[in-house]
Formats: C-alpha cells, structure tokens, sequence
C-alpha cells in the first residue's frame, strides 16, 4: 500500500518565518558565518521536514540566495583586505603638521599649525600640490577636488597596482582662534571596470583592513623627510653683458631684470644664451631637468641644487635663480614660478 508524506504547515511556517528574520535583520548581528549558516540549516529542516510545498519552495529560494551571497561576500572581502597605510613622502613642511593620536593603520590624521584664515584656503591647495608634484607620475590622480574656502581632495594610484591613498585638506575655523588645517591620509583599493564601469575606468574605494591598529602617542612608519632646502647661495655670478639688478630677494629666492636694452627679436636668443651660461659654468652640476625657460641643477656630492628660470617681459630679461633640495633619484623640490 502506498504510503502518503503528512503535511505540516507549522514547519513550513516557522522555516519562512526564521529565514525571513534572518534575511531581514541578520546584517545588523555581529554573528560568525557559521552561525548564520546553521540556523538556516535548521530553518530549512523545519520547513521540508513533511514535503516541499509552496512556501517551501519560497523558503529554499531565501535559503539558497543567503548562503550564496555570504560566500561571495567572504570571498570579496578576504581578496579586498587593504594593506596598512604606508604613506609615499612625508606631510610638507612649514605648516607645523603633528600626527594625531587617533590616527590608525587605515587612517592618519595631523593638524597643522595656526595661520590666519585668509591664508588657509590656499595653504589648503598647496597642500594637495605637493603631492601631486612629488608623486605623480609614479602615481596617478584619479580625482581631484578643490573647494575654496573649505577644503581640497585628491585620489591617487601608484601604477597600475591596487595601493591607492586619498589626501584630505579641510579649513577648520574654532569660534574666535587661528584656523589650521586638517590633514586626512586614507588607504584606498583601486580598481579597474568596477560596478559596472568601462574597462578603462578606476575606482578607488575604502576596503576593510585586518587587524585595525590605532597609534596613539605612536608615529606610523614613513620614509625619511626629504632634507628642506637651505639658504641660497650663488655659486657663480649672473651672466655678463645684460645688466642684470637685483630686483627682489629672499632667503631662497633671488630674482633680477637686465637693464642693457635688448630688442624684441633678441630676447629670445638673449633667454637661450642666459641658460646656456649656467650649464657651461656649472659644468660639474648634475642636470636634474630643463627645457627652455627652466634650468634645474644639483651639485655634485650633495642635495643642493638651483632651480635657474628666464622669462620675458617685453624688451627686458627675468632671472630667477633659487634655492631647492634634489635627491639622486630624481625628485627636485620645485614648482615653476608664478
């Protein structure tokens, strides 16, 4: 005689019912995997125990998308694990930049100095340039974002790896103090046709990091600071022939105008012939860069370098020559002249 399988429609209740809680409120309980996983388990049992009936087939459906989703998800965070932050260059100096202590491995947060709020907004962007000069093109900028008054952003990638850093600089104005600066270094995941995106396009995006680790009173690990470039002293005197005054000086800036007229068709041969000087007479310099306004030099055995630039104005010559800091791979602290 055949046998018929009784229904029970209070398993098939209380199975949907604890997949259903678990569907809707399990990502607010900080419970392991496994105990998702079983209680599913023992959701499904009460549910299929008597046959699988129409709710049932609901019940597996939850069930099945559930355990698919938490495996996917486990495997997208154990291949998206960020490494620390390991920051590329130092913070600049000259705004007074402490580390503070509630930084972490994933996070590091300084505060600068006072200034006056006038000067905060570009202190802000100069900030966010000196990344930007120092790093690129190792790194690439993903994104940048300046809003003056309040605050300047960026997003770099090194290469084509997935080590990304974003670099945040907010104005931050305390009721009737000096404002500073705040100063975010973030580790970012970078990658390539993300959501959806075309294959030529990057997102850069915060990732979870094993083992967050907080730094108080501590230092994160970051390369030396590149040595800050002294007081100018020129080595040769400015070429013959021009006249050339001292217009301006500073400690690390010393700009002069030639007084020998010269005619408009002579002043570019006049600014080709003003560099070619420099390079003839620092013939054992070390040239780090040029093209034909700019002349960037390091002497020999040592960090000091000069940053030579003429431009023109009209019928007369401008000679900036300062004082800058180039190390042996390359990198120069210098920005061309306003």
């Amino acid at each position: 005689m055949a046998t018929t399988v009784q229904r029970d429609p209070v398993g098939s209740i209380s199975g949907f019912v604890i997949v259903l809680l678990v569907f809707i409120f399990g990502s607010f309980i900080p419970a392991p995997l496994w105990v998702r996983l079983a209680v599913l388990a023992v959701a499904t049992l009460l549910a299929v125990k008597g046959g699988v009936s129409g709710l049932d087939v609901i019940t597996l459906g939850f069930v099945l998308f559930m355990i698919g989703g938490s495996l996917i998800s486990g495997a997208y965070t154990a291949t998206t694990d960020a490494a620390d932050l390991e920051e590329p260059i130092p913070v600049p100096s000259g705004y007074g930049f402490e580390l503070d202590p509630r930084s972490t491995n994933l996070e590091h947060l300084y505060r600068s100095g006072s200034m006056p709020l006038e000067q905060a907004p570009s202190a802000a962007v100069e900030v966010v340039d000196h990344y930007v000069d120092a790093l690129v093109p190792e790194w690439t900028v993903i994104e940048r974002d300046d809003r003056p008054p309040d605050l300047a952003m960026v997003t770099l990638r090194e290469g084509d790896s997935s080590r990304g850093i974003s670099i945040f600089v907010g104005v931050v104005e305390p009721f009737g103090r000096p404002a500073f600066l705040d100063l975010r270094i973030q580790a970012l995941l970078c990658r390539e046709g993300v959501l959806g995106l075309g294959s030529d396009e990057v997102s850069c995006t915060t990732a979870p990091i094993s083992g967050l680790v907080g730094y108080p009173g501590g230092e994160p690990v970051v390369p030396s600071p590149h040595p800050s470039p002294g007081p100018l002293h020129e080595p040769v005197p400015v070429p013959p022939g021009y006249g050339f005054q001292l217009w301006t000086s500073s400690a690390l800036v010393h700009e002069y105008q030639s007084t020998v007229p010269i005619s408009l068709r002579e002043t570019r041969d006049a600014r080709l012939s003003v560099l070619a000087y420099y390079r003839r007479v620092l013939d054992d310099w070390t040239v780090m860069g040029r093209d034909n306004v700019n002349l960037l030099v390091k002497a020999p055995g040592s960090t000091d370098g000069l940053a030579i630039s003429v431009t023109e104005s009209g019928m007369v010559l401008n000679l900036y020559i300062q004082s800058i800091t180039c190390l042996d791979d390359g990198w120069c602290s210098w920005r061309p002249m306003p």
